[in-house]
């Protein structure tokens, strides 16, 4: 689903992103734009699946979660160094590696899982 943005890694060799710390920050809205919710969690990062997934496992108060991000490199940015504490949790990281963050849309109306 992704192979035409996985070249964009290429350049960043995400092998040397295995490892790494990454905060992440994902708002979800509707399509209207209203605010459904926000999560965030830290982890870092254990694999990539090729053309598919950044896959993190998550740490501190998420510790044995997996979260599989979408392997676009403009979601994810160099953390300056300092101090970040996740508003949620309440956590403090001092510098991670790399910051993403993400807007996911939900289209249409809910459905329920049976």
């Amino acid at each position: 689903m992704f192979d035409w943005i996985w070249g964009f890694f290429d350049p960043f060799r995400p092998t040397k992103w295995l490892g790494k710390t990454v905060i992440i920050g994902l708002t979800y809205e509707n399509d209207d734009g209203d605010l459904l919710g926000r999560e965030q969690a830290w982890g870092i990062i254990d694999r990539f699946e090729r053309g598919r997934d950044v896959v993190v496992e998550l740490k501190g108060k998420r510790f044995g979660e997996v979260l599989c991000l979408p392997p676009d490199p403009k979601l994810f940015k160099r953390a300056p160094s300092g101090e970040y504490k996740l508003k949620e949790t309440a956590e403090v990281l001092t510098d991670p590696d790399f910051l993403m963050t993400a807007i996911i849309t939900h289209h249409g109306e809910p459905q329920s899982r049976k």
